[in-house]
């Protein structure tokens, strides 16, 4: 089938129509062979300093039978910001691709390329869409950026001399 239903398991009888042989029982597992659940689509991983954004379309590949909610945010908002931070998706729209923005931020120091993370996570009271947590935490979706200064070198040569007499 085309949904994400997980692995299913069935019990199968076999019986004979002679009363000299039993029924025999087995459990047979149908495994889900779907992909992924939530698809994530990142534009490029460039940012700038100058307005240069990326764009995340983030995709469910089933309808949930509640609301999906995807949480986004940026480990370092002094070089990515991510808009909206929440997309939702429903019984409704869950076929609909929506999209987050990522904007490079400028700032007041030259650091030519930094290095930030959208992450991601997502939560509904479907459990097929809930976020799985580790020992360490939530097990997000991460999506490595990368901001490209605006800034130069100035660099100003003063030419005027001091003299000084000792004496």
């Amino acid at each position: 089938d085309n949904l994400f239903d997980g692995d299913i398991s069935q019990l199968i009888t076999f019986s004979a129509s002679n009363e000299a042989i039993s029924d025999e029982t087995i459990t047979i597992t149908n495994v889900d062979d779907e992909g992924e659940i939530i698809t994530y689509t990142l534009s490029k991983n460039i940012t700038s300093e100058t307005g240069e954004t990326a764009t995340l379309f983030v995709t469910l590949n089933t309808e949930p039978t509640n609301d999906v909610t995807i949480n986004l945010f940026s480990t370092d908002e002094n070089e990515g910001k991510v808009n909206p931070l929440q997309l939702v998706f429903t019984p409704s729209n869950w076929n609909t691709t929506q999209t987050a923005l990522i904007t490079g931020i400028s700032d007041l120091v030259v650091d030519f390329y930094v290095g930030y993370e959208i992450r991601a996570y997502s939560t509904s009271l479907d459990t097929r869409f809930t976020q799985k947590t580790t020992n360490e935490g939530i097990d997000y979706d991460i999506f490595k950026l990368t901001n490209v200064d605006n800034g130069s070198f100035n660099i100003i040569v003063d030419n005027r001399s001091e003299e000084r007499r000792v004496g």
